[in-house]
């Protein structure tokens, strides 16, 4: 299993502070992760069961893509 330990990042701090919407820390920090190596396979696979994170998860892609 992959680190889940904070960093810091855009990604990990927008999505620790909702990891209630992605199942839990865990999770969050995978998805976290999984955009900050651009990763879509992990991130895909760990939202599937998260539909209210859709939106949240989008709107982390596009600012972290946006500033890098």
């Amino acid at each position: 299993m992959k680190n889940t330990e904070f960093q810091d990042t855009l990604a990990h701090t927008q999505l620790g502070a909702n990891a209630e919407k992605l199942g839990g820390w865990d999770n969050a920090m995978t998805v976290a992760n999984g955009i900050e190596d651009g990763d879509i396979k992990t991130v895909r696979e760990a939202v599937k069961d998260y539909p209210q994170s859709h939106e949240l998860v989008e709107r982390v892609v596009t600012v972290s893509a946006k500033y890098r």
